[in-house]
């Protein structure tokens, strides 16, 4: 049984059919043989490689969220930048606003006493 059968007609009339070593072989119109364990280790092969690229993939999707998150902090940086800017004017305009109250208490001040040497 694990050697070489004669060859046979197979059911799906591609070719004749041979069996070595317990697997079956068909060959195909071309001449071709076909081997179910060379297709299986086909099929293996390429199921390894699809978990090889899914593997990539993921390492992909990591590269990203760490670019991701470079991105983040890159944008809270210059938020702290924006939000100190926003800081240091607010603060010169309260201080101008102050110094405008000032002036404008000294400037009535200043035109009472006017008003007062006029009369």
């Amino acid at each position: 049984m694990f050697g070489k059968k004669k060859k046979e007609e197979s059911d799906s009339g591609d070719g004749p059919e041979e069996e070595k070593d317990g697997v079956k072989e068909e060959a195909d119109n071309s001449g071709r043989t076909l081997s179910i364990g060379r297709l299986i280790a086909d099929v293996e092969g390429l199921e390894e490689e699809l978990k090889e690229a899914k593997e990539n993939r993921d390492m992909s999707k990591d590269e990203k969220e760490q670019a991701g998150e470079i991105k983040k902090e890159k944008e809270i940086n210059e938020l702290k930048s924006k939000i100190k800017e926003i800081e240091r004017f607010n603060k010169f305009a309260v201080g101008r606003e102050l110094k405008m109250i000032e002036l404008k208490k000294r400037i009535m001040k200043l035109e009472e006493l006017n008003k007062k040497l006029k009369n």
